[in-house]
């Protein structure tokens, strides 16, 4: 996966990266279409390749959009990907620190969710 600042995936146009992990990377990118921030994860090719951890990009991405005010947008032009509000701190390392907050929050929503607790 090659992304770099000024690139567009879809709609969004990537201002920034915030981290990355086992599944792929998150961006701060701007959704033209409305002007706003958002934090763009994008799926690496070797997840993209593997029809089971799509299935489980997309449940995340539908427990996402149960998050009311949260998430924004999933996949475009063959892309996967997942858009959900951006942090509006200061710097970039702040956004990174509160986007790994409100994952690791997600990440105990979605446990919850996937146990039926």
């Amino acid at each position: 996966m090659s992304t770099s600042i000024g690139s567009r995936i879809g709609p969004y146009e990537v201002v920034g990266k915030l981290g990355e992990g086992g599944m792929g990377e998150v961006f701060r990118a701007r959704d033209v279409r409305l002007n706003r921030e958002v934090a763009l994860k994008l799926l690496t090719e070797a997840v993209i390749a593997e029809p089971d951890r799509i299935a489980r990009f997309q449940r995340e991405a539908q427990v996402l959009a149960s998050l009311v005010g949260r998430f924004y947008d999933v996949s475009h032009d063959g892309q996967r990907f997942v858009v959900i509000k951006s942090p509006a701190p200061k710097d970039l390392a702040g956004a990174a620190q509160q986007t790994l907050v409100v994952v690791a929050n997600w990440i105990e929503e979605l446990k919850a969710r996937v146990s039926g607790k």
